[in-house]
């Protein structure tokens, strides 16, 4: 055990020795040691802030766009935001549910199981095998080959269905892998 002194609150605790190495193994300039997490959070963001520092700091930023905010600040003319509402009207865009719905009919699967956020985006049998039907809705086919590598090493589809739509909902290819080998369809 190694005795060192926690950073924030000075208090004396012991860390095990082979922890202790792995962290400067790890962190070699590692100075400030912590008895606890509070103590760790309270060193990185505890300082008190003034009520008057606050609407200093908040009136500096006000206006400035930044994108991990979503842009907020970010100011548009009326003509801009009319071009963007011109240049989206008439346009559907396909929901990737119904995207899923069109492509299991176009199989004339009866039945199915489609699945909400999990991978594959549909399951449903065919010939006794169990097959694993993906959409993907990208711009690039290399997005496509980085979800076929993903499904290289599973085997827990019998088959697996793997259909490229573009981004506007256009059906563009298909791919299916069938007894380890993947084939092009369309």
């Amino acid at each position: 055990m190694k005795k060192l002194r926690c950073f924030t609150c000075g208090k004396q605790f012991l860390k095990e020795t082979g922890l202790y190495n792995q962290t400067l193994k790890r962190y070699p300039n590692q100075e400030r040691w912590f008895c606890s997490l509070e103590c760790n959070i309270k060193k990185r963001y505890g300082h008190p802030v003034s009520p008057e520092a606050v609407e200093k700091i908040r009136a500096k930023q006000l206006g400035i766009s930044v994108l991990s905010r979503g842009r907020k600040g970010h100011i548009i003319s009326e003509e801009t935001r009319e071009k963007i509402r011109q240049s989206k009207l008439g346009i559907a865009t396909k929901v990737d549910h119904d995207i899923i719905l069109t492509e299991l009919g176009y199989r004339k699967v009866k039945k199915y199981a489609v699945t909400h956020g999990l991978i594959p985006d549909a399951i449903f049998i065919e010939d006794g095998k169990l097959v694993a039907l993906e959409i993907e809705k990208e711009r690039w086919e290399s997005a496509i080959t980085t979800k076929m590598q993903g499904y290289n090493n599973r085997n827990d589809y019998d088959k697996v269905i793997l259909v490229w739509y573009s981004p506007e909902g256009k059906r563009l290819k298909e791919w299916q892998k069938d007894n380890g080998k993947w084939k092009l369809m369309s």
